[in-house]
């Protein structure tokens, strides 16, 4: 098994039903309860987490200790934006963007379960009127990890969960609310050196502050450009890639460094690929 990058959002599972339960000390916010991911199954983005991986990082001291302090939160939505691809935003749960509270965490055979509410700001109150409403909130996985090629598919492995966010459209399709119960890897900074030839546009402006020469400027996009078109056309790493997701979505694909791009699909996911060795010289003899 080779290792051939590093995953940091994956989407979950819509709930099917949702257990709503309202609380006679607290009418401010129902409860709600269901499934947030199932494991040991290839979801709808072709990968596999393990059952025992989920079920370790459900018990990690982070995460417990956040369930008893009432501070494991998802947001309304996985984080998208100029900053998405720093390792610190993916590992931080911004208290301004959160409208879920998890209150409870654990595992029922394959599936990770959870007991919620909404927080207390206008997402969270949104979030809480949708429930009453019967809206079924889907939750998805934001993790970091590697993915490994197996006889089995995609695996994800040495997982490092970070929290479930709300989205509208899970990978799992179990990831939905059952009911109301009245119930921060690689991309971490890294340095765009002059030779990384980010295709992002904050790369790009970044580079054109520090190069006023237009011609420069785009000698360096046009090899950018012909970067990527080499490993998409020599890599065995991004082939696997193509065979083992639907590579049509991720419109945005950056050289963040010699030995590493990243793919990401309309703002949600972000994989970063590891660049085989020899792809990579070839590339730096270009530039």
């Amino acid at each position: 098994m080779s290792k051939i990058g590093y995953i940091l959002n994956e989407s979950s599972v819509c709930m099917e039903s949702v257990d709503i339960r309202e609380d006679k000390n607290d009418r401010t916010r129902v409860t709600g309860m269901g499934t947030l991911q199932t494991g040991n199954e290839k979801n709808r983005n072709g990968r596999i987490y393990r059952t025992a991986d989920l079920a370790k990082e459900i018990a990690a001291p982070r995460q417990q200790e956040l369930l008893a302090a009432k501070q494991m939160c998802g947001e309304a939505g996985h984080p998208i934006g100029a900053d998405a691809s720093s390792l610190v935003r993916q590992q931080t749960i911004d208290p301004t963007k959160i409208c879920v509270r998890y209150l409870n965490l654990w595992m029922e055979g394959d599936n990770v379960m959870g007991t919620f509410q909404g927080t207390n700001n206008a997402l969270g109150e949104a979030f809480d009127k949708d429930l009453r409403q019967g809206v079924l909130p889907a939750f998805s996985l934001r993790a970091l990890g590697t993915i490994s090629s197996t006889p089995q598919g995609a695996v994800v492995e040495n997982l490092k969960m970070i929290t479930y966010d709300y989205v509208i459209y899970p990978s799992h399709p179990h990831a939905y609310t059952k009911g109301i119960i009245n119930e921060s890897a690689g991309i971490a900074n890294v340095a765009k050196s002059n030779f990384a030839m980010n295709s992002s546009m904050d790369g790009t402006r970044s580079f054109i502050k520090e190069f006023s020469n237009k011609d420069v400027v785009n000698a360096i996009t046009s090899m950018r450009e012909s970067a990527v078109d080499y490993i998409k056309d020599k890599s065995h790493n991004f082939k696997l890639l193509q065979e083992c997701y639907d590579m049509t979505n991720y419109d945005t694909i950056d050289i963040i460094s010699p030995h590493k791009i990243a793919l990401t699909e309309a703002g949600k996911n972000t994989i970063v690929m590891n660049v085989e060795d020899y792809i990579a010289n070839e590339i730096q003899n270009y530039v």
